[in-house]
């Protein structure tokens, strides 16, 4: 639910190994300020497997100034 994943980190939501690979795949993004692209398989918490289409890209201030990032997850299986 939407109130399971507000406020919680990637720590909160994925497994370590899987956490630690999209906290470093953010820091590239910060570090070159270029948008990210990449599908990947998720893994549900009742061991449903989803692949996904990962948009990810930074969110500037009008100075060009990185506030933060956006994503987007499009599910690419069907059930």
């Amino acid at each position: 639910t939407k109130e399971e994943i507000l406020g919680r980190s990637d720590y909160g939501l994925f497994p370590r190994e899987k956490a630690e690979h999209f906290i470093r795949r953010d820091d590239m993004i910060f570090r070159t300020n270029k948008p990210f692209k990449n599908e990947e398989w998720m893994t549900y918490p009742n061991g449903m497997k989803r692949k996904f289409e990962v948009y990810k890209a930074p969110f500037h201030n009008s100075e060009g100034e990185i506030l933060g990032l956006i994503g987007i997850s499009l599910s690419k299986c069907f059930p």
